[in-house]
C-alpha cells in the first residue's frame, strides 16, 4: 500500500465531503504506442502474458504491439490518496514548522490544534503546496481503469460529483444538474461535467478532443484535521 498525493478543486472537496463524489478522471500523460491501436487491458500482475480488463497491477499497455507497459500515477487498489486543497496557515507555533490552525478554503472549516486561532493574514496557499501533514481527507482506491473521458456514463458523471439541483427530481427529463451551486449547469449530468472538464482542463485537453483518461474510483476513508 502506498499513499500519494492528488489535487481537487474547492467544489469537488465538497463533493468529497459530502459523499457525492467517488471518482475522479484524469488524463492519461504517456500513451504507451503511438500506433493507434492502444487499448487499456491491464497486464497481470503474475504473468506478462495474463490479459485482464479488470485487476490490481494498475499497468495497461498497447493490445496490437505490445508497447509499454505505462502505469497509472494514481496507483492500484489498496494504496491511498491523500487530498491537496486551498489552505491557510494560522501562526507558527515552534520551529517544527507546527501552525496555530489551519483553515480549509472549500468550507472555511478550521483546525486550531488546541491553540489560540491565529491566522497570519487573509491569503489561500494553493493546494499544490498543501503537505501531507495538513491534509484532513484520505481516500482509498478500489478500481483503476483507462477509457475515453467521452465514455463516461450518466451514473457515472454523478459519481464524479455532479448533482440535480435543488427542488428538481433527478428522474425528471427537463432538471438541470451541476457540479457545484450555479456552477456548470446543463440538462444532463454527463453535459455538466463536460462543463467542468473544460473549465479544468479545456486549454490542453478539451472535451472535443476526447482525450484518453484514467478512472480512479475510490471511498473515503477519513476527515482528518491538521495535527
Amino acid at each position: 500500500m502506498k499513499d500519494r498525493p492528488i489535487l481537487f478543486s474547492g467544489e469537488m472537496v465538497m463533493a468529497i465531503l459530502e459523499g457525492r463524489k467517488t471518482q475522479t478522471r484524469r488524463v492519461v500523460k504517456k500513451i504507451p504506442c503511438e500506433c493507434g491501436g492502444w487499448l487499456p487491458y491491464e497486464v497481470s500482475n503474475t504473468t506478462p502474458e495474463g490479459w485482464q480488463t479488470i485487476g490490481h497491477s494498475g499497468k495497461w499497455t498497447c493490445e496490437s504491439c505490445l508497447n509499454g507497459p505505462v502505469k497509472c500515477p494514481y496507483g492500484q487498489p489498496g494504496d491511498r490518496l491523500w487530498v491537496r486543497e486551498t489552505f491557510s496557515k494560522g501562526h507558527p507555533i515552534d520551529i517544527s514548522h507546527q501552525y496555530s490552525g489551519i483553515r480549509y478554503r472549500a468550507d472555511g472549516a478550521v483546525k486550531d490544534n488546541g491553540n489560540e486561532i491565529g491566522f497570519l493574514e487573509t491569503t489561500w496557499t494553493p493546494s499544490i503546496f498543501m503537505p501531507r501533514w495538513a491534509s484532513r481527507i484520505t481516500l482509498e482506491v478500489f478500481n483503476v481503469g483507462v477509457e475515453r473521458v467521452q465514455d463516461i456514463m450518466w451514473d457515472e458523471a454523478i459519481a464524479e460529483g455532479i448533482r440535480v439541483l435543488p427542488l428538481q427530481d433527478a428522474n425528471d427529463p427537463s432538471a438541470w444538474w451541476e457540479s457545484a451551486p450555479g456552477e456548470n449547469q446543463a440538462r444532463t449530468p454527463v453535459w455538466s461535467f463536460k462543463k467542468l472538464w473544460d473549465s479544468i482542463n479545456g486549454k490542453k485537453h478539451p472535451w472535443e478532443s476526447n482525450p484518453w483518461v484514467w478512472v480512479i474510483e475510490f471511498k473515503k476513508l477519513e476527515v482528518n484535521y491538521a495535527r
